[in-house]
Formats: C-alpha cells, sequence, structure tokens
C-alpha cells in the first residue's frame, strides 16, 4: 500500500506532456538516437542533444496543438566537456506552421528550426 502512495505522489508531481519528437532537419526522423545525435540536433520538450552538446529548459515546455500561436520563454544552460553555458530560450509555435518549431537562443534574432517528427 505504501509503495502505491508513493508512485501515485512521484506521479502527481511530474508534469504531464506526450511525448515530443522534433529534429533539425526531417531526414533524421527515421534515424535511431546515436545516428541523430552524430547528425543533428533532437529536442523532446525540454532537452535538447547532439553528439557532446546538450541545453536543458528549466521546465517543459506544453506540447504544442497548432490551434494558435504561442511563445515560451524558458531559462536554461547549454554544456559540451569542459564548458557550460547559461541562455534563456524563446520557443515559437505558429498557427500557419503545424509541425514548426522555432528555438531563438541568442541576440542575433535568428531563430533555429525544428521540424516534428510525428503528431
Amino acid at each position: 500500500m505504501k509503495v502505491i502512495c508513493i508512485a501515485g505522489l512521484a506521479l502527481l508531481a511530474t508534469p504531464l506532456r506526450a511525448e515530443m519528437d522534433f529534429v533539425t532537419d526531417r531526414a533524421l526522423c527515421g534515424l535511431e538516437m546515436i545516428e541523430r545525435h552524430e547528425r543533428g540536433m533532437s529536442f523532446d520538450g525540454k532537452w535538447f542533444s547532439e553528439i557532446e552538446y546538450s541545453c536543458e529548459l528549466s521546465e517543459p515546455i506544453p506540447r504544442p496543438d497548432w490551434t494558435r500561436d504561442a511563445t515560451h520563454i524558458r531559462p536554461g544552460y547549454c554544456e559540451e566537456p569542459g564548458a557550460l553555458y547559461p541562455k534563456v530560450f524563446v520557443l515559437r509555435t505558429f498557427q500557419s506552421e503545424p509541425g514548426l518549431l522555432y528555438v531563438y537562443e541568442d541576440e542575433t534574432g535568428s531563430a533555429r528550426a525544428y521540424f516534428l517528427c510525428s503528431d
């Protein structure tokens, strides 16, 4: 009984979100994760990752539904072997572009596009 209660509390404390699978190139969608990381960046709603470089948001973004434009701002960090970089991420989706997520992470004003692999 105690195990069930503890498991139930853990579920309540975990934000519920459907799996998201975004990549920087649509050709990466059918590949195994290690191959993806060798060829580009993946994003699951909280973590960006590729070989020897990753970023984490302070909290996940909600799964986009593309019924309206949405902007989410999240503090986070990126790291690679021997270096850590604090960042602020701006993530945007637009009703007119379902399946696309734009990520801004520096002051250039340029976004990197991520494509949803499956919905």
